[in-house]
This record gives structure tokens, sequence and C-alpha cells, in this order.
């Protein structure tokens, strides 16, 4: 069992954010609905962030409501779902995609399908020396941003580490364009409109 040292959650009212010795898990995952389970592969941790939702996840361990987030099997959850790790056997950085599971659109999920965020929902994130993580969601970085062999700056780092919050707000974005264009685009289709005019036009004027 590899071992390593990391900031994990539990339920205690009084310390439930610690740092210590932990297992680490290797359960497979899907990065996507349809594709196949994968073990993931053991990475270093280069950086990460501490985020609003990590505060949030510290305040109902402290409240002992942390239970259906913890691993299947286990009483802890490693949190930190934004941030770079090294990918020894290729060598090279890479970013943690934090979404994956049985859906089709990591962002948006039907009553039927289940997902996973790193540090969030079951699956341990990257607030420990070292993770498994699954190949498919780890991100390449351009070249043009950091050729090969080029050591991550602590400037780029801290970009990066950024890239979860931007995400969610963009997903963000999405949902309220979702919302503007079901509810509004007839409205344009009725003065002559073709639908996709009408779709951009509900985006456009609701923004």
């Amino acid at each position: 069992m590899q071992r390593t040292e990391g900031t994990y959650l539990v339920n205690h009212a009084e310390r439930p954010l610690r740092f210590g010795e932990v297992n680490l898990i290797n359960p497979p995952r899907r990065e996507r609905r349809g594709l196949p389970l994968k073990e993931g592969i053991l990475c270093q941790t280069v950086c990460t962030g501490f985020c609003g939702t990590d505060w949030e996840l510290m305040q109902m361990g402290s409240r002992g409501e942390l239970g259906p987030k913890f691993p299947e099997g286990q009483q802890r959850l490693i949190n930190g779902h934004e941030g770079v790790v090294w990918v020894p056997d290729e060598e090279r950085y890479a970013i943690v995609l934090i979404r994956g599971g049985d859906s089709w659109d990591p962002s948006r999920y039907e009553a039927d399908e289940t997902y996973f965020e790193y540090g969030c929902d079951g699956a341990d994130g990257l607030m420990s020396r070292h993770g498994y993580y699954h190949p498919d969601m780890l991100l390449r970085i351009p070249e043009e941003h950091l050729p090969p062999g080029e050591l991550l700056s602590r400037k780029l780092g801290s970009r990066l580490i950024f890239s979860d919050p931007m995400a969610c707000m963009l997903f963000q974005r999405e949902r309220i364009e979702d919302l503007l264009m079901g509810h509004n685009w007839r409205v344009y289709a009725a003065r002559g409109m073709n639908r996709e005019a009408a779709m951009d036009s509900a985006v456009t004027d609701g923004f």
C-alpha cells in the first residue's frame, strides 16, 4: 500500500483539517460515460490551491457531515481540486482535470448519471505529496507555455491553479446561457428569426 503525507479532512468538531501520513487508494474510474474504467497513475504534487469549496468541506467536517464525500471504505478525504502534478512515468507536468465520471458532460449530469470531482466527491484530491490520477485526466501544458525539459515557474503555476475557479465561472455562464435560450428563444423566433439567430439573440440580450 502506497503511503504519503498530505492534508486531509475528517469528521471532527474541533480538528476537521489535518496533516500527516495517509494511505493512498487507487480505485478504477472513468473519465466520461462510455469510456473504460482505468486505474490511476502515481503522480507527485507540484502546486495546489485552497479555495472556497475546500473551506466549506472543512466546515462540513466540523459539523460531522463529510461522510458522503469520503472515498469508499475511507474515513477521510484528501482535499484539493486545483493544481499541477509531475507525472514521473512520462517526465512531464500536467494539470489535473478535476471532473469526470459516468456522465456525458462532467459539467452537467442527469438523474441516472454520477460524477466524481477530485478532492470533493468520493475521490482524493491534490493536497498530498503524491496521488493517483486517471491517466486521461492529466492534461498536457502546451509547449508554447512550458517547453519540454523546462521547470515550471511559480508564475505559471499560480496561473494554472487559477484555472479551476475560471472554469467554474465559465460553467456558470454556460448554464445561464442554457436558461436564456431555453426560455426566451421562442420570443425571437416569433419575430421571424430562424432558430439559431433566435438562440443567439436570447443570449446576447440576456447578458
